[in-house]
């Protein structure tokens, strides 16, 4: 009985191995390397880091931080016209942003409206201890706004509860 028992469990064993490997080609000659990188999801139609949440309302994530989480800006002209830009990241990580551009007839939220912020507020160096006059220097240079305000009214809330005001008034 045991002369049976070793070939046939030899040849159960070279049977289920070969079936695991069946249809694939082993013999890759190139190095196999392990990376914990994310694959990227090849059904996804927006490649920015944004995606539209699932409350059913058009605010944003984002894993783009900047060094403030709220930012509030109101600029009036003389002519009636303003320019206002909100920026606010929930704290559970939706963003809601508003860009309106009376000047220019432009109205955007959301989305649309990190598009135009996005490349702005990326290019700020200022943090919560910069003066009030590079704060608005960099915020007058940033969105391209025409110096002839008759104000300038700008709020941010710095991650570390700092909240700051700035104010320039031209009459």
């Amino acid at each position: 009985m045991k002369k049976w028992i070793t070939p046939f469990m030899v040849t159960a064993g070279l049977t289920i191995m070969s079936a695991c490997g069946a249809g694939t080609d082993n013999s890759d000659d190139t190095p196999s390397t392990t990376t914990n990188e994310p694959t990227p999801d090849i059904h996804e139609e927006n490649t920015s880091d944004s995606t539209e949440n699932t409350n059913g309302d058009n605010s944003q994530q984002t894993d783009d931080r900047f060094s403030f989480e709220n930012f509030d800006l109101d600029v009036e002209y003389g002519d009636g016209q303003s320019f206002e830009v909100d920026y606010e990241e929930k704290n559970n990580g939706e963003i809601e942003a508003d860009w309106e551009d009376e000047r220019n007839n432009e109205s955007l939220t959301d989305v649309e409206a990190m598009e135009k912020i996005k490349p702005v507020f990326d290019s700020f160096s200022f943090n919560e201890e910069s003066s009030e006059t590079e704060v608005i220097n960099e915020v007058v240079d940033g969105f391209e706004l025409n110096n002839d305000y008759t104000d300038f009214e700008l709020e941010i809330d710095f991650p570390n509860n700092t909240e700051k005001e700035y104010e320039d008034h031209n009459n």
